[in-house]
């Protein structure tokens, strides 16, 4: 009887446990059929979406070049490709050997290694800028947990040449001053995407079905800065700084029948690849552009210009020179000589007379009696809407400004100030391109420093000459006024410029530089030169500015010498012939 009951207590044991296997079964088929077909969707969309993953594809920046005058092109700024070393710290189950594996390869610091893998992180940066054979051997490691990215950094392979035009790169990769900023858009390119399915590792799982938008490269930019000529303006402009021992200066070199910038020069400067490592992030600033000066009697040569093109003036119109005015209860000087005489509009450039550009001011409105409002308005209009002054000429670098030049409804004396230079305020870009059209027949030219732009395609856009204003001076005009400038370096102030056999024409400047607070310091000038060669056909005009030089006369003891220093390599490097000599 006991074995009967104890035979039946197994059967049932037997039957429950095949029963409950066969519940467990049924319930997996139906869940198995639940997924795999009723929703099969669902499931399939979720472990796509585990899997897939998009990365972005930095696109390659544009390179930037500049030119000599056969055509070469010269890069200014390029990318170079090296090694990023990381590690997950996770992976790493012995750091010391690690480490001194790792700094065997690349000569770093174990020390500095073995901390970062110590840290209690998923990534670490042991090497950020590896050269690409160094980065090989790091490679031949083959450690878990340690990858290797190639990165793109950006270089500047002549150093500190035109560090101002072309600004930098910032570690977010961003265009910082110049070009690079002002062009940062065009540059960057447009970043690729590459989305599918990847490991944990980040390895695609089936490469030929991910989705892949390739990066467009950015474009190249071509400048018309001329190489050669912007060595020798940095070297003549350092040069001149620091035998007056000026505080800076600045200095441009213009084509003046095109407008295009060959070269643009500020002194102290900096390497745009070493831009974390200046004592004073004032060196950035491209003070040709973006410090608009009181250029002083540099604008006699602007003031002329009104007078001859209404025509109430003439090279030989000659005034009562008492050496002083009174103005607004204001007196106004000549420098130098305080002598009464006659003085003809020639010699009123050629001895730089404060009180000769007075007198074409009084004259604008027809009659020379005092200076009214019509005459404010002549001049206001003249130099606004002829010479373009007041306003950023939109050469294409970052930070300009345009200055400041009042309207007619300001005083009479400051009027008067102006027109020899004082109380209005131009960038030494204007400069240039103001005195090219009085020199050059009377075309006003966009200043411009690109030369063209080249897509990743191959397509190269020129930047063509673009004339703003045909009217400036007559042909007569700009004549008479080539001639008056060349006897400011023949008899006048800018004699240091003069090379036998050639007409060069230039005019002297100087101001006091005006107080932030309020008025001028009384000890602080600066100053100022521009000028041409040859009369008969300019090839180039040039700009100078000197800061607060020491023991010599600003204008002509500071300025001239440095153009001279300039003018007298580019008559060797254009080859040009002397005056009569074919």
């Amino acid at each position: 009887m006991a074995r009967q009951q104890q035979s039946k207590v197994s059967i049932d044991r037997y039957l429950l446990t095949k029963i409950f296997l066969f519940v467990v079964g049924l319930f997996f088929m139906v869940r198995l059929f639940q997924i795999q077909v009723l929703e099969h969707s669902y499931y399939s969309q979720k472990a796509v979406s585990t899997h897939n993953k998009s990365y972005v594809i930095p696109a390659e920046r544009g390179e930037i070049f500049i030119q000599d005058k056969n055509g070469n092109s010269v890069p200014l700024a390029l990318n170079e490709t090296f090694v990023r070393v990381i590690a997950d710290p996770r992976y790493i189950t012995n750091s010391e050997e690690v480490s001194q594996r790792i700094a065997e390869a690349t000569g770093g610091d174990q020390g500095y290694y073995k901390e970062q893998l110590d840290k209690d992180t998923s990534y670490a940066v042991l090497e950020d800028y590896l050269d690409l054979e160094t980065g090989e051997k790091v490679a031949d490691l083959n450690l878990a947990g340690i990858a290797l990215r190639d990165v793109t950094r950006r270089v500047y392979p002549e150093g500190s040449l035109a560090a101002h035009s072309l600004g930098f790169v910032n570690a977010d990769g961003a265009g910082q001053y110049g070009i690079e900023q002002y062009y940062d858009k065009e540059l960057q390119g447009v970043e690729g995407r590459l989305s599918g399915a990847f490991d944990v590792r980040g390895i695609p799982i089936a490469v030929a079905d991910s989705i892949e938008q390739p990066a467009l490269p950015g474009n190249d930019v071509v400048l018309t800065i001329d190489k050669n000529i912007q060595y020798e303006v940095e070297r003549a402009l350092k040069e001149g700084v620091e035998r007056v021992d000026a505080t800076k200066g600045s200095a441009v070199v213009m084509d003046p029948s095109t407008g295009e910038v060959k070269a643009l020069a500020n002194y102290p400067s900096y390497s745009p690849e070493s831009y974390r490592s200046v004592d004073d992030i004032a060196v950035f600033t491209n003070a040709a552009i973006s410090e608009p000066i009181e250029p002083g009697s540099v604008v006699k040569i602007f003031s002329m210009a009104a007078g001859l093109q209404s025509g109430t003036v003439t090279p030989d119109t000659t005034y009562l020179d008492r050496s002083c005015e009174e103005i607004d209860g204001f007196t106004i000087c000549n420098t130098g000589d305080r002598v009464t005489k006659h003085r003809s509009m020639t010699e009123t450039i050629t001895r730089s007379a404060n009180t000769g550009v007075i007198y074409v001011l009084k004259t604008l409105d027809g009659d020379d009696d005092s200076i009214s409002r019509e005459d404010k308005e002549l001049l206001h209009d003249y130099y606004i809407n002829r010479l373009h002054l007041g306003s950023p000429t939109n050469i294409e670098l970052s930070g300009e400004r345009g200055g400041v030049v009042d309207g007619p409804e300001v005083s009479d004396v400051r009027y008067a100030n102006m027109t020899f230079g004082q109380g209005l305020s131009i960038n030494m870009v204007q400069l240039a391109a103001s005195l090219s059209s009085v020199i050059n027949g009377g075309t006003y030219y966009k200043p411009h420093i690109v030369a063209s732009q080249i897509d990743s395609a191959g397509n190269e856009y020129a930047v063509k000459p673009q004339v703003v204003e045909r009217n400036v001076v007559s042909e007569e005009a700009s004549q008479q006024l080539k001639t008056m400038m060349e006897t400011v370096v023949t008899n006048g102030g800018g004699r240091s410029a003069y090379r036998s056999g050639y007409s060069i024409g230039g005019k002297t400047g100087s101001a006091q530089i005006a107080n932030p607070e309020g008025g001028y310091y009384e000890d602080r000038v600066l100053g100022t030169f521009f000028g041409f060669a040859p009369s008969e056909d300019p090839q180039y005009v040039i700009v100078v500015r000197i800061d607060e030089p020491q023991g010599v006369f600003a204008g002509s003891g500071a300025a001239a010498p440095v153009f001279a220093d300039i003018s007298n390599w580019l008559i060797d490097y254009y080859g040009i012939a002397p005056k009569g000599v074919e």
